[in-house]
């Protein structure tokens, strides 16, 4: 009867496990991102001294700022094609930027719609980029460095957005901790659901003794693991049928 129990109890707890990663991984994708400034220096003109101008290309500026906006992707889905325009204040302008992946070295391109509007308003780049990212796995970060001015020598104001169907993009205060690319909360969230149901097995079906015991101690030691190998078995298996 006992063996039966147990027969039932492990097709539920299967049954558990995959509803739960299912709503992981339908529910909406975040995608996180962290924006930081740094101040090189401003116009001056001082009675003692003297005056300090700023000049890019002849023209001179009144403040110079470097923006450093990071883009991750903490969530357990690998985008493609993701498209992400970033604006600065009135006060402000943009003089240069760059994007760059992690895991490459080509640098990222203008989206093609923005591509048209600079040809018809080339003044846009004074305030905004539209920035094409061909690829962004789970784990991955993207970097896009800004060089601007401010006319009243001000920290610049800085906002990204994205239209991606499924996404939303999320202010980070300080970056997730990963394990191998699989969100670290979400595999120690599997690994303890299996944990309470091993020793919930052990304390109904078996006798408790010190060997057990000490097994139980080293899964929950490494409960992020099991959760991780779960989660990976998962997704493995899932991409067999599509």
């Amino acid at each position: 009867m006992e063996q039966y129990i147990l027969y039932i109890f492990t097709a539920v707890f299967g049954a558990i496990i995959t509803l739960i990663i299912y709503k992981i991984n339908s529910r909406t994708t975040i995608i996180n991102y962290q924006i930081f400034h740094s101040y090189l220096g401003s116009r001056l003109a001082h009675f003692k001294f003297g005056t300090v101008k700023l000049i890019h290309n002849d023209i001179e500026l009144t403040s110079i700022y470097v923006t450093n906006i990071y883009v991750y992707n903490y969530s357990g889905k690998d985008l493609t094609n993701l498209e992400v325009q970033i604006s600065i204040d009135d006060n402000s302008s943009i003089i240069q930027s760059i994007g760059n992946h992690e895991n490459c070295l080509d640098e990222l391109n203008f989206t093609n719609s923005f591509e048209e509007l600079i040809k018809k308003n080339e003044e846009i780049l004074d305030y905004r980029r539209d920035y094409r990212i061909p690829v962004l796995n789970r784990g991955d970060k993207v970097t896009i460095t800004l060089f601007n001015s401010n006319k009243n020598a001000v920290q610049p104001f800085v906002t990204m957005v994205s239209n991606y169907t499924g996404c939303k993009f999320q202010f980070l205060n300080k970056p997730k901790q990963s394990l191998w690319g699989e969100s670290l909360n979400t595999c120690t969230l599997i690994g303890i659901i299996i944990l309470v149901i091993y020793i919930f097995v052990i304390i109904k079906f078996t006798d408790i003794e010190t060997t057990l015991f000490i097994i139980s101690v080293l899964i929950a030691w490494l409960n992020a693991i099991i959760g991780f190998g779960v989660l990976k078995l998962y997704r493995l298996v899932s991409k067999l049928f599509v």
